[in-house]
């Protein structure tokens, strides 16, 4: 889930932004192969999608770092074609909501406060 590839984005020889800027892209986005069911071939984006890495970080990260980092993280990304967001950690292994998750039972109290 959302883990960069080994060897294909590696940043250690990177500034310190293009490497946080990859690394969050990799905690929010992820390849379409790793999740996405297809249908006739083509991805289905169950989570959302597809999503353009250069869009991403344009939104987030303008003007909020330099010019030539955003561009380096973007290059770094570029090959990587589309993506889809990584499924929520809860969701992952099993796409179909739980009904009961969350709900306690009526008898339930809640906890008390302390002073």
């Amino acid at each position: 889930m959302g883990d960069a590839p080994e060897n294909r984005y590696d940043t250690s020889d990177e500034p310190q932004p293009v490497q946080d800027m990859v690394a969050w892209f990799f905690t929010e986005y992820e390849d379409p192969s790793e999740n996405c069911p297809r249908d006739d071939g083509e991805f289905q984006y169950i989570w959302g999608g597809p999503f353009d890495a250069e869009d991403v970080l344009t939104e987030k990260y303008e003007g909020v770092v330099t010019p030539g980092d955003l561009a380096r993280a973007i290059e770094v990304l570029s090959d990587g074609g589309e993506w889809s967001k990584v499924p929520p950690a809860d969701e992952e292994d099993d796409p179909e909501p739980d009904e009961d998750a969350g709900l306690g039972d009526e008898d339930d109290e809640p906890p008390e406060s302390e002073p």
